[in-house]
């Protein structure tokens, strides 16, 4: 029973954590300081001002993406992004108690230093033994995958690649199914794909192992889990009539009216940089600075995306081309580095405004690629039931599509999106476009 919280919770237990470390090292820095006289009467007092630089902490290590599954492993760049968030966040608090440290009455040189030592030492050492812990053999979920997907491959090495998410797996096949080789005691979970669970036999075998409390689940399903991302080729129509909600009035109307708000006040905050980022444009190559294009939004009505040129004005001449990522000579001096930080993107507020478009959801493609795409790719015109967005799940998690292969991949990103969407999902889509821009 432990194991399976330890695991199913995990980002959280280590959010959990760091919260602890953090309080932990306030209390040892108080007594560090005041050798333990009047500890709890200062603790009170420091209570309310650290509490406040614990949201502002625990915000800057998510943008640093100190909270996905795949940064919970303790290796050295995961360890160097821990210490670069810790010294962004002692800066902060510098300020912060330097401008408002009369309003909470406390002196925080000394007693600041301290603490930032304090709590890198306490913080290293528990996320250090935390990683070791997930990838403990007696921790693991141990799973037998009865499949002859092509998709095998990519599970198994994915889980191989991140031990600590506690998962070990063997492949089963058929024949040692049949000549009962193997001993399903040994495992937690069997995964099972489509193909394989049309076989009587295997189907017999897996009713006959749940009265046996191993949870049985599906290929698609166990993908989906792992990867955040759907099987396209593990999926038919019945999965869309049972998984995919056409209509959710209330999270659509409140994210349409939130959309709009944050559009406004993005313009106003953003606007100093509008305008330096047009000058620059239109100084780097000849054109305009703002580019206009045809795109293919909700419902397949078309629209036109504002979008800062990042390309030479004669770059499709010769028709509409995938991206070249950053070997595409189109690209002009700063349009590659608008790109990578997704700064070309900041004139579809005005899309956000006029309704064309949404905050979060799937990128709207050209109507040119759209035709290619929806022959090439089973069910792509499922991406075009929601409003498109500024971001979205498959960007961030995928980068530009070259071709129709990429497509395929940064789709299933997408149909994950479409199937969770909330509220909470977008905003935390949101706050990872913005570790992505401040961490290019």
């Amino acid at each position: 029973m432990l194991k399976e919280i330890i695991n199913k919770y995990k980002i959280q237990l280590v959010l959990l954590g760091d919260i602890l470390s953090f309080y932990l090292s306030l209390l040892l820095m108080l007594v560090i300081r005041y050798g333990g006289e009047n500890t709890s009467e200062k603790f009170q007092i420091h209570l309310l001002p650290f509490t406040i630089l614990l949201l502002i902490w625990i915000i800057v290590f998510y943008i640093i993406d100190l909270y996905s599954y795949t940064n919970i492993n303790s290796t050295i760049e995961n360890k160097n992004k821990l210490l670069t968030g810790t010294l962004i966040n002692s800066l902060l608090s510098l300020g912060i108690f330097y401008i408002f440290g009369s309003f909470f009455s406390v002196t925080p040189r000394t007693n600041l230093f301290i603490f930032i030592v304090v709590f890198t030492i306490i913080d290293y050492l528990w996320r250090h033994f935390f990683s070791w812990f997930l990838k403990q053999k007696y921790n693991n979920h141990r799973i037998l995958l009865i499949s002859s997907s092509i998709l095998n491959d990519s599970i198994i090495e994915h889980i191989e690649k991140h031990p600590q998410l506690g998962y070990s797996i063997k492949k089963c096949s058929k024949e040692e199914l049949i000549g009962n080789n193997i001993n399903y005691n040994e495992y937690t979970t069997i995964v099972v794909d489509n193909k394989s669970f049309a076989d009587p036999i295997i189907l017999k075998n897996s009713y006959n192992l749940v009265s046996k409390n191993i949870e049985i689940i599906s290929l698609t399903d166990f993908y989906e889990k792992l990867l955040f991302r759907i099987p396209l080729d593990e999926i038919k129509e019945e999965w869309f009539i049972n998984e995919i909600k056409s209509k959710n009035y209330i999270n659509d109307n409140i994210k349409n009216i939130i959309d709009k708000l944050l559009a406004i006040i993005s313009i106003i905050v953003f606007s100093p940089l509008l305008l330096i980022v047009v000058f620059l444009v239109k100084i780097s190559s000849k054109g305009p600075s703002i580019y206009k294009q045809t795109r293919i939004g909700k419902n397949n009505k078309k629209f036109i995306l504002y979008k800062f040129r990042t390309m030479h004005i004669d770059a499709e001449k010769d028709g509409a081309q995938w991206s070249g990522g950053k070997n595409d000579t189109r690209t002009t001096a700063i349009g590659q580095f608008l790109r990578n930080t997704h700064i070309d993107e900041l004139p579809q507020l005005f899309n956000i405004i006029k309704s064309d478009i949404s905050f979060v959801g799937p990128r709207p493609e050209r109507p040119e690629f759209v035709q290619i795409l929806e022959k090439e790719i089973p069910h792509y015109l499922f991406r075009q039931m929601i409003r498109p967005g500024l971001t979205g799940w498959a960007q961030i998690k995928f980068r530009y599509a070259r071709s129709v292969m990429d497509s395929k991949e940064k789709f299933e990103y997408d149909l994950y999106y479409i199937k969770n969407r909330n509220i909470f999902i977008d905003l935390g889509i949101i706050i990872r476009t913005i570790q992505i821009v401040f961490t290019y």
